[in-house]
């Protein structure tokens, strides 16, 4: 099983002088797109913990492929959010910019919680640890622990540039995890720390072509 999870970075400071029915409309309108991409990519959407999306590959459908399915999805959402917030840039509207994180291996699912609220959900190290993919992710990229990336045929990717996986600190984590790095796009994406208003929140450069 592969467990996702996604976050838009620095939504808290993004959005903290925003209305919060514009922050709401702007998360709803991300939200349909992204959904979107995770069922037709055979994911299960698993929750919403404020502005972070929880996938599901493997169940409640089987899949095989899960791993490779969820890389796929990842980067698609990824791609499909470069186009929305060209979109939304030019037309001067606020942007999000998101990571994602995939782990693959055993997982608990089921309905958890009471008979007054019970919530069908994944639970374990592994999504402890997709968790923290996420989080170890680049702005605007991917990141995968080693079970993920050892299931997954890197040539059924298409173009993207993906590391090998090398040890990273890992926040909870005693020893270093093994962790490749998916680089969607040639774009780096980093916070400007002279930013100004929300409208220039982010730096986007190129890099080397060579690396995506």
């Amino acid at each position: 099983m592969t467990i996702m999870f996604t976050d838009f970075a620095s939504f808290s400071t993004l959005t903290q002088s925003m209305d919060a029915m514009e922050v709401v409309e702007a998360l709803n309108f991300y939200f349909k797109e992204l959904i979107g991409i995770v069922k037709q990519s055979g994911g299960f959407p698993d929750k919403y913990t404020g502005d972070a999306i929880v996938a599901i590959f493997d169940a409640p459908v089987p899949l095989e492929d899960h791993a490779e399915r969820a890389a796929l999805c990842a980067i698609q959402m990824q791609r499909c959010l470069r186009r929305i917030n060209d979109a939304r840039r030019a037309e001067g509207k606020l942007v999000f910019e998101m990571r994602i994180g995939l782990n693959s291996g055993h997982v608990v699912v089921g309905a958890i919680g009471c008979d007054d609220k019970l919530e069908y959900t994944s639970i374990g190290e592994t999504t402890n640890l997709a968790n923290r993919m996420e989080s170890a992710a680049a702005i605007g990229h991917v990141a995968i622990a080693e079970e993920t990336y050892r299931r997954i045929d890197i040539s059924n990717l298409g173009h993207v540039a993906i590391d090998i996986p090398i040890p990273l600190e890992v926040k909870g984590y005693p020893q270093p995890v093994m962790t490749s790095r998916v680089w969607v796009s040639p774009t780096r994406i980093t916070k400007n720390a002279n930013r100004k208003s929300a409208a220039d929140f982010y730096i986007y450069e190129e890099a080397d072509k060579s690396q995506a």
